[in-house]
């Protein structure tokens, strides 16, 4: 089984039904004489969400101290069909012509200096649509008091989002200890504060049906494989999150039902 992260993630180990493979490593050798839970942890690292965001700022200057004072709106764009989840840190890093008057630190990924404006925005996100600490698609907020110092006006800024402080890699902090980190339980909708909420999936006795306890404001996929080694298939998605137990049961003709093997299933989750 092989931990493939995505894009701004490193692979962080396993836990679970491992046996006596290492946890450490991103190809993980098992033997499947049994049934196995196993859990792949990724840390975040670097994102920059420039891309998916737009922005404006409403800039003011003080001649009598030389400051640009800005008022800051960034807005996920309606196409970028990406939740900008909680805790993040959104930073704004100066341009080639003006600098920061107060920068936070320096980031190590671009040698820019950078403001951290994490808590300006995150104490805005409960208010914002659904309240569900992410800043959707088609979703605002506003950060003042952003100062620059330069000698013309501020044409631009660098809006980057990240998922832990700029250029560390951290180990994911997991309040309750059940081995799901914080970030992943606030996706999943379970509380990060009671060891036995978990993201479970459990199989039917005959090995044919999948099901988990579904949280609202989710959509889940279902994927199913035969063969590792050709990857998972889409069997089922946008499940809708209920609150209630949620079962998908394989189709047998999916399955390729009388040729000798096993079935795989790996579900999904993300907020809706």
């Amino acid at each position: 089984v092989t931990a493939t992260p995505g894009l701004g993630y490193a692979f962080a180990g396993w836990t679970g039904d491992v046996g006596g493979a290492s946890t450490n490593d991103a190809v993980l050798a098992l033997t499947l004489d049994q049934a196995r839970t196993i859990v792949a942890h990724f840390s975040s690292a670097f994102i920059d969400v420039t891309a998916l965001v737009d922005w404006n700022v409403n800039w003011v200057f003080d001649p009598r101290t030389g400051y640009f004072t800005g008022t800051l709106t960034i807005t996920n764009r309606n196409e970028s069909q990406k939740s900008l989840l909680a805790p993040v840190w959104f930073e704004v890093a100066s341009t080639e012509w003006h600098w920061l008057r107060t920068p936070t630190g320096i980031d190590t990924n671009t040698g820019m200096a950078y403001l951290d404006i994490s808590a300006a925005v995150n104490s805005q996100l409960p208010g914002i649509g659904d309240g569900d600490l992410a800043l959707d698609p088609g979703e605002s907020v506003t950060v003042e008091g952003i100062q620059l110092m330069g000698r013309r006006t501020p044409t631009g800024l660098v809006v980057a989002v990240w998922t832990d402080p700029p250029a560390a890699l951290s180990t994911p902090v997991d309040t309750d200890g059940d081995g799901m980190p914080d970030v992943q339980e606030t996706i999943a909708g379970t509380s990060a504060a009671d060891p036995n909420a978990l993201f479970r999936i459990r199989l039917s006795p005959d090995g044919r049906s999948v099901q988990w306890d579904s949280a609202p404001n989710r959509l889940y996929k279902v994927l199913i494989a035969t063969d590792l080694r050709q990857g998972f298939v889409v069997a089922a998605d946008n499940i809708e999150g209920t609150g209630m137990p949620a079962t998908f049961t394989a189709v047998p003709q999916t399955l390729g039902i009388g040729t000798a093997g096993s079935v795989f299933f790996r579900v999904e989750v993300r907020v809706k």
